[in-house]
């Protein structure tokens, strides 16, 4: 560690390692982007520590990977402006640095070998941005590269494994991914948002690209599906940006995208959307940008006005765990806070609504595509008032349908340009016109249209506005209701656990509400940021607030998963999502993505968000708003329900009769006489999976402990003090802290082997389903059986045993594991472990009780001794009004389809 002198401290430097939050992290960062020397000095260290670890003289620090300090030279590289190192010299470092690779290459253990490509490749783009700042690079160069990397999605025997789904359902989340694509494609954007050459530059390129496509098909047809899915999803994130593209781009590309418009699904279907933006943006330019800012009048809105040419800022809700430390530290980063902004005034726009000054500035994007504007003309349409100025837009729109049909029927490419300018040149007539009633006003009709700069939008440029962040704390605690409670509180419906943070987040929903009228869709963005157990938490807020208020109904929601803590749904979208791999779940889930981090604990007090934006704290929202805005795909996970029972539930002996008649298929009235029709003691919703056996016992065991071991450091908290007791609760604290956890677990494991803990002698039904989900035979056998593990999959977890699941079909994969004293008996789960299902009901003997791990969270919460379930039954939660399975939408780049 070295340290640089400043006027007010030494602000310390470290190359790898943790900074405290409050002292030390944001003057780091910040002290890197005002000086120049000391950046560049920075870099050169994380150089040689590259340097040192291949040729194996330093190793890599505790919990930092190499592909750590690769990230951290590339962000250096890329968003901090400083001179680098002469040309000869970053020669000769990545001479030696391949030297020491390629005598690593055969050893399989080495981290070096694994990440010979990316070093490689982190050592050419700093030789490039060398280059570039000396002046001796081609324009356009990086941006090519840039294009080229971020469509590359892994090695061939990656991508190979990757279409084997049934071996290889989702991701390893122990695995740490190296992640240089979102430098990438954010340098890219950046630049393209700023300059149209830019945008043709990587434009044209991807093009070239695209028409290698069907040739890598014969080779890796894997590899060319993602690449493709890569440069269109490319196209249409630059298209929004606000420069334009050339007529004649524009028709070579539609040329180039119509062979992949006949490819199967989903190719066939994203191309399809992708040559019908193209054909609008060539009848009339901007079109993209325009309809992209209708989009965002159609989200939830803070009050706050971001500028006079802008849309109000739209708005994201960012659920987070406040018990995860990884969680804490991104809030603190991102400098996301659960108060809600003050408003700077100007009137409130209802859902749908465009501001006076957008629409100003649509009208001039499409004009300018023709017809030429002076500033006089401008400040007649500025007097226009508001409902006039909707009816000139709504005229504009209506030239892209009409032209849109003559194109079908034959209609030359050519022609549409000249009844475009006659069309135009039509509207601007008129809305002159308009401009004669409100002649003699001093003032704009429109009070927000005081502030507008008209040689601000002469040009017609456009760009989205800025996205607001606003978190919703969570702690991962719930209000569980009683039948005799149900009762007295008029609860139509069975619903779920109240989180802690339910109260909130229908608060907020109610705010955004605002001008919502029948027939419109509000769409409310949610950034959940957390693990398992937030998800799970967050899905019965959702359930209750869908059950709650008819007024719901007028609302859309989506969901966006970002995984700070452990996150199966997110490992398993990875899977299937190569660009959310690179741009959220490995940024992400990294403990240590950038160098030196910091680390929030859970206890710690009065950590607020930093004060100031860093560089960092721009790049991870920017990660965030690129998944909020680009992420078109919606993964509808189905849900299901877990009813559970305190006491005994009847088992009708009935119905085993009827069973042990049946054969062959079942009708679906069948499948309603159930074994158990109680009402049940709490509704437990899932969309992941739901286990019971020892490994949910031994869960059980373990989190109580630490739940003790928690408490004593909260109640050591809450005192003053002695020598000796601050020195245990240090003590304590220290062995809660994350890198601790495995070694506290282990000892817990040992002394839960020691109790022999008996498991529960289990009575079970369950209804095998079809491909469609349908019933197709109804399975009980009579006898009881111990199990060691019973799971119902929605989502596969790495490591499963069972048949691997699809969230978006309508049944659940059964996985059981008999004990060895019964995995002799006859029974139908002992001849076929694994088993497609639609409804499963359970019952123990006797005075036997079991726990229920449901999508990470353990029922009966942790601490509650001697309380436990003895009948449980499981079945698709179904929606009162439709009828219908309900599902969850999580939004994703590419179709997430197994």
């Amino acid at each position: 560690m070295f340290t640089v002198k400043t006027k007010k401290s030494k602000i310390p430097q470290p190359i790898s390692g943790t900074l405290n939050a409050r002292s030390e992290f944001a003057a780091f960062w910040s002290y890197q982007h005002e000086d120049e020397h000391s950046c560049r000095e920075l870099l050169e260290q994380y150089l040689i520590k590259l340097y040192e670890i291949a040729h194996g003289k330093r190793s890599s620090s505790p919990g930092v990977s190499i592909g750590s300090v690769v990230n951290t030279i590339q962000f250096l590289v890329f968003f901090f402006g400083f001179k680098t190192r002469p040309k000869d010299n970053i020669d000769r470092l990545r001479e030696s640095i391949l030297e020491a690779i390629n005598k690593k290459r055969n050893d399989s253990k080495s981290d070096i070998a694994s990440l010979k490509t990316k070093i490689i490749q982190t050592l050419n783009f700093l030789d490039m941005c060398s280059q570039a700042k000396n002046g001796s690079l081609e324009p356009g160069t990086k941006l090519r590269r840039f294009s080229n990397a971020c469509a590359s999605h892994g090695k061939t025997e990656e991508l190979q494994r990757l279409r084997n789904f049934a071996a290889y359902p989702t991701l390893d989340p122990s695995v740490i991914l190296p992640g240089d694509h979102c430098f990438f494609y954010r340098v890219m954007k950046h630049e393209c948002g700023k300059k149209s050459s830019a945008l043709q530059f990587v434009v044209e390129n991807i093009i070239k690209r695209m028409c290698a496509i069907p040739q890598l098909v014969k080779m890796n047809p894997k590899m060319a599906e993602m690449a493709l899915l890569s440069y269109i999803h490319m196209i249409s994130g630059v298209m929004s940006l606000g420069p334009r593209l050339t007529s004649e781009t524009i028709l070579e590309l539609i040329q180039t995208m119509y062979q992949f418009f006949f490819w199967p699904h989903p190719i066939g279907s994203i191309a399809e959307a992708l040559l019908l933006r193209l054909e609008r943006e060539y009848i009339l330019p901007g079109y993209t940008i325009r309809e992209a800012l209708s989009l965002e009048g159609a989200c939830a809105r803070v009050k706050a006005c971001s500028g006079p040419v802008n849309q109000r800022e739209s708005l994201v809700f960012h659920i987070t765990d406040v018990t995860c430390p990884q969680t804490l530290t991104f809030c603190h980063i991102m400098r996301l806070n659960e108060k809600e902004e003050k408003s700077k005034g100007g009137p409130r726009l209802k859902v749908g609504q465009l501001s006076s000054q957008v629409k100003l500035a649509m009208i001039v994007s499409v004009m300018s595509a023709d017809v030429k504007l002076s500033k006089g003309e401008l400040a007649k349409l500025a007097k226009v008032n508001s409902d006039d100025l909707k009816s000139v837009l709504d005229e504009c729109n209506k030239v892209v349908e009409a032209l849109e049909q003559k194109l079908s029927k034959g209609m030359k490419p050519a022609d549409v340009i000249q009844i475009r300018t006659e069309r135009l040149t039509a509207i601007k007539d008129k809305w002159s016109k308009l401009a004669l009633k409100t002649e003699d006003n001093e003032e704009p009709v429109c009070l927000d249209m005081k502030e507008v700069d008209l040689a601000s939008i002469i040009d017609g440029s456009l760009s989205l506005p800025q996205l607001s962040h606003e978190a919703i704390q969570d702690d991962l605690t719930y209000t569980l209701i009683t039948p005799e409670q149900r009762k007295l509180t008029y609860e139509k419906f069975l619903l779920p656990p109240e989180p802690i943070m339910y109260e909130s987040l229908v608060d907020k929903v109610k705010k955004t509400m605002y001008g919502l009228s029948p027939g419109k869709k509000l769409t409310i963005r949610m950034a959940l940021m957390g693990g398992d157990k937030l998800m799970h938490s967050f899905l019965c807020a959702y359930i209750r607030l869908l059950f709650s208020d008819k007024k719901i109904e007028n609302l859309r929601f989506q969901m966006f998963v970002i995984p700070t803590s452990l996150n199966r749904l997110s490992a398993y979208i990875a899977r299937q999502d190569s660009w959310y791999k690179n741009h959220i779940y490995t940024p992400f889930w990294s403990k240590h993505f950038l160098l030196p981090w910091t680390h929030i604990d859970a206890y710690e007090k009065d950590v607020d968000p930093l004060d100031e934006p860093l560089e960092m704290s721009n790049f991870f929202l920017d990660l965030v708003n690129s998944y909020v805005r680009e992420a078109k795909q919606t993964l509808n996970l189905k849900v299901w329900k877990c009813n559970v029972f305190e006491n005994s539930a009847t088992w009708e002996l009935k119905s085993d009769k009827r069973d042990s008649k049946r054969k062959g298929v079942v009708s679906s009235e069948m499948l309603v006489q159930s074994a158990i029709s109680e009402e049940a003691t709490q509704v437990l919703p899932f969309f992941q999976r739901l286990e019971i056996g020892y490994r949910v016992e031994l869960l059980r065991y373990c989190e109580t402990e630490e739940l003790k071991l928690k408490n004593q450091v909260k109640k050591l908290s809450r005192r003053q003090l002695n020598q000796q007791e601050q020195n245990e609760y240090m003590m304590l604290r220290a062995e809660l802290r994350l890198e601790n956890k495995a070694i506290r677990w282990k000892k817990y494991e040992t002394l839960f082997a020691k109790e022999r803990t008996t498991l529960p002698e289990i009575k079970l039904r369950f209804v095998n389903a079809d491909l469609e989900g349908k019933p197709i035979k109804v399975v009980c056998d009579a006898k009881h059986m111990v199990f060691t593990q019973l799971v119902l999959s929605n989502v596969p977890h790495y490591g499963d045993d069972g048949f691997p699941s699809d969230p978006e079909k309508p049944w659940l994969e059964l996985y059981s594991k008999a004990a060895p004293s019964h995995s002799t008996k006859k029974s139908t789960l002992n001849a076929e472990p694994c088993q497609h299902v639609s409804r499963v009901e359970l019952t123990v003997r006797g005075n036997e009780k079991f726990s229920v791990l449901v999508d990470g969270r353990l029922f009966p919460k942790p601490g509650d001794s001697g309380k436990g379930y003895k009948s449980l039954v499981v079945e698709k939660m179904m929606d009162p009004d439709s009828s219908k399975q309900l599902v969850f939408p999580v939004q994703t780049f590419f179709p997430a389809n197994a």
